[in-house]
C-alpha cells in the first residue's frame, strides 16, 4: 500500500486487463485508491484524461487523496479546462471517531471531516465516502447489540446524541434507524453517495425507502 503505482505503464496494464475480464470496451469508471504525493496532481489528471482519449475509460476518481490534493486537482482542471475528477472516496461518516481509537489501522486511509467536505460545495465533484455508516453502529446500538471494538471508536456524547435524534426520527417515519441514518446524511449540503451494504432482502427494501 505504501508503493504508489501511478504511472502509465502500470495503469494501462491494469485497465487492459480488467477490459479483457470484464469483456467491455470502456470502464465506465475509474478509482485510483491510493494517491503519490510525490507527483503533481496535475501528471496525474493529464495521465488519466490521456485514457480517457483513448476510450479506455469514461470516468475516473481518487480514493484516499488529502483535501489539499483535492482542491489542487480541482483548480488544475478548472485551469485546463478538463474534467478532472469526476469523484472522491475516503473515509467519512457523521460519526465522530475517539481520539486514539481509529477505525482501521491502515495509514494510508485518508479519513475526512465535516469540514473538510467543503471542498466540494462549490464543485460538481461527487463524495462517494466508504465507511459511511460507522460500519453499522448505530443501527447496532439501537437493536441493542454491543460490539466491543465499534464502542471504544465511536461511543461518545456527540455520537450518543446523534443515535438518539436518529432513533426518534426512524419511529416517526416507520424506517429503520439505517435509513435514518442516510436520510440524515442526505441532508448535508453537498452531493454524497454513501457507500453501505445490506444482508438481507428485507434490509435492502428498506434502504430503497430513502
Amino acid at each position: 500500500m505504501h508503493t504508489p503505482r501511478i504511472s502509465h505503464d502500470e495503469l494501462s496494464r491494469d485497465i487492459d486487463e480488467s477490459l479483457d475480464s470484464l469483456g467491455l470496451d470502456a470502464l465506465d469508471f475509474y478509482w485510483l485508491h491510493r494517491d503519490n504525493p510525490d507527483m503533481p496532481i496535475g501528471e496525474i489528471i493529464e495521465l488519466m484524461e490521456g485514457f480517457v482519449r483513448e476510450g479506455k475509460i469514461r470516468y475516473y476518481g481518487g480514493s484516499n487523496y488529502s483535501v489539499d490534493r483535492v482542491s489542487e486537482g480541482m483548480r488544475y482542471a478548472a485551469e485546463k479546462g478538463l474534467r478532472g475528477f469526476s469523484a472522491i472516496s475516503n473515509m467519512w461518516s457523521p460519526a465522530v471517531q475517539n481520539a486514539g481509537c481509529p477505525l482501521s489501522a491502515d495509514d494510508t486511509l485518508v479519513c475526512f471531516d465535516d469540514s473538510q467536505l467543503d471542498v466540494f460545495r462549490t464543485s460538481s465533484v461527487a463524495f462517494v465516502p466508504y465507511n459511511s455508516t460507522a460500519k453499522g453502529w448505530f443501527a447496532k446500538r439501537a437493536n441493542r447489540i454491543r460490539n466491543e471494538r465499534l464502542d471504544s471508536v465511536f461511543e461518545n456524547a456527540t455520537n450518543l446524541a446523534l443515535l438518539s435524534k436518529l432513533e426518534a426520527d426512524a419511529k416517526d417515519a416507520g424506517i429503520s434507524v439505517q435509513t435514518a441514518l442516510l436520510r440524515h446524511i442526505g441532508k448535508y449540503p453537498v452531493q454524497i453517495v454513501p457507500v453501505t451494504s445490506v444482508s438481507s432482502i428485507e434490509q435492502l427494501d428498506d434502504l430503497l425507502s430513502v
